[in-house]
């Protein structure tokens, strides 16, 4: 999915269900959404995974565009703080 349809995704069930819920259920997907990627991706890897969670981090930040309130790098942040110390990535050259 992209940042836009995670967006209205949000304001459907913020409507229904409240804010707080909403935020949970849209966070709940994003989640889903990874372990779909990188199961397709076969990451094996710490640092396949942490790729592929910076980049919905980075549909996370879109949606912060999208949606006042919602804080930068707030799914990155989340999965930070569960899994430490998080992979040293290569520089690409």
């Amino acid at each position: 999915m992209k940042a836009k349809e995670y967006a209205a995704f949000f304001r459907r069930n913020e409507e229904a269900m409240g804010r707080d819920q909403a935020l949970k259920e849209t966070f709940f997907l994003m989640n889903d959404e990874l372990q779909q990627i990188l199961k397709a991706r076969k990451c094996r890897r710490d640092a396949a995974t942490y790729s592929v969670m910076l980049e919905m981090n980075g549909r996370w930040n879109a949606m912060c565009k999208i949606i006042p309130g919602f804080k930068r790098d707030g799914f990155k942040r989340f999965w930070d703080s569960k899994v430490s110390p998080p992979p040293v990535l290569k520089e690409k050259r």
